[in-house]
């Protein structure tokens, strides 16, 4: 009599569960995430007008196909101004690229010399809005400005390329050489 109770329970211990079942789903990889071109070694150049208006090697460049998103590492630049002289070269170990809203952050080791100003400008992090041409860093991100008479190291900096003019909201230290008229 035992044999036969236990027969009945193993075979209802089997059929509940034979009836459960773990659902294996499978998790597919978005083709959002992953880029659509990698470059290694790469120079890209843009014409504006049958000229050329900027100049970008890198070591690698990946393009993404969601929102016309570029990255390129160890990035150096060069623009040309619409008279085809040069108004900007530079580096950064970094570059996000948002080709469709115009903004572009740099980061690590920028270094950006503007050609007509005769200004240098390092820093760690930075972004520029090309539709307002706003150069601005982070609150608290170092930002330090070289010209022939001057050096000045601040937080919270910004410029504007309409204006020509730039700004500190945070810490500034620096040194203004001015010549002595005799």
């Amino acid at each position: 009599m035992k044999k036969t109770c236990k027969l009945p329970l193993f075979m209802l211990i089997v059929l509940s569960l034979s009836a459960c079942s773990l659902k294996y789903e499978d998790e597919s990889i978005s083709t959002a995430d992953l880029p659509e071109l990698i470059f290694r070694n790469v120079t890209f150049s843009r014409y504006k007008d049958n000229a050329l208006s900027l100049s970008l090697s890198a070591e690698s460049l990946e393009q993404y196909k969601k929102g016309d998103t570029a990255y390129a590492s160890k990035a150096n630049f060069q623009t040309w101004d619409s008279n085809k002289n040069e108004a900007t070269r530079g580096y950064c170990g970094l570059l996000s690229i948002q080709g469709d809203a115009e903004i572009y952050k740099l980061f690590s080791n920028i270094l950006i010399y503007d050609t007509e100003q005769n200004m240098t400008l390092r820093a760690q992090s930075l972004s520029w809005n090309g539709k307002t041409e706003q150069l601005v860093s982070g609150a608290k991100e170092k930002v330090t400005i070289i010209r022939d008479d001057l050096e000045l190291s601040g937080t919270g900096f910004s410029a504007s390329g309409v204006s020509r003019s730039f700004a500190f909201t945070n810490n500034v230290s620096g040194t203004i050489n001015t010549k002595e008229e005799e």
